[in-house]
């Protein structure tokens, strides 16, 4: 069978269909319109531009054109430097650790609290004589006998271990003091590098000019002429690491 069903849309009159093929028309004309006159504000704008610029303009385009590569090497080069001298840093402040637990205990085995008497017996034993415990009344004394005695309390009441860490690292650092001091320890007096005697001391301290500190003649390096440098070794030593960073351990075995 042929036949066919057909149903009828809606219907355009004439009128309408012109008017949206104008609006159409319209929309891309108006397109068209914008894009050419944002042409001619950017040519406008170049132009402005281009009637500004100067020969040392140009010469500086040129100079960081060349320039580009040197400066990213140099930039790499900067941050891996950076990089190194803070692992470097990290290092030495872990070796200056380790070397102030061996001076301590260098200094401990030259210097006996109270010179202790000692013998050594016929099998080749160290014999030691311990004295009689003297008490020195003093601010110094009375802080770690307090000390000493609120770690007990602490003790007593089960604290952690790592509780009482800092407490003990003061108790020995006072008690480190106490061991260096010559009024109760006479034999230290031979192991300090600061002298005791007030006009010798005076006689022997001269002033950085790096760090403006007051040190002995030992702190400072002699130069050619047999006289003292203007800097101490810590300052020329932070200098070489700064600027020059000259190795002059090939010297020392000459």
């Amino acid at each position: 069978m042929d036949d066919k069903l057909v149903a009828p849309g809606n219907y355009i009159t004439a009128d309408q269909y012109h008017e949206e093929r104008l609006r159409a028309v319209s929309v891309v004309l108006q397109t068209f319109a914008r894009r050419w006159l944002a042409l001619q504000e950017v040519q406008r704008l170049r132009r402005d531009r281009d009637r500004r610029l100067r020969r040392e303009d140009f010469n500086l385009l040129y100079h960081a054109l060349e320039r580009a590569e040197r400066k990213a090497a140099l930039c790499f080069l900067l941050e891996t430097e950076t990089q190194l001298i803070a692992a470097i840093g990290h290092h030495r402040i872990a070796v200056q650790n380790n070397n102030y637990d061996k001076v301590v205990r260098n200094l401990l085995d030259k210097v006996r609290v109270g010179g202790s008497p000692q013998w050594r017996a016929a099998d080749g034993r160290l014999i030691e004589m311990d004295s009689e415990h003297t008490e020195h009344e003093c601010q110094l004394t009375r802080d770690i006998v307090d000390l000493s005695d609120r770690e007990a309390d602490l003790m007593t009441r089960q604290v952690k271990v790592a509780s009482l860490q800092g407490l003990r690292k003061r108790i020995s650092t006072l008690f480190l003091q106490f061991i260096k001091t010559p009024a109760f320890n006479p034999e230290v007096a031979k192991h300090l590098k600061v002298p005791q005697n007030p006009s010798q001391l005076k006689n022997d301290m001269f002033q950085c000019r790096g760090c403006q500190r007051y040190l002995q003649s030992s702190d400072f390096s002699p130069t050619a002429g047999a006289r003292l440098s203007g800097r101490c070794r810590d300052c020329t030593g932070l200098d070489n690491i700064a600027r020059s960073r000259d190795d002059f351990s090939c010297y020392r075995n000459i």
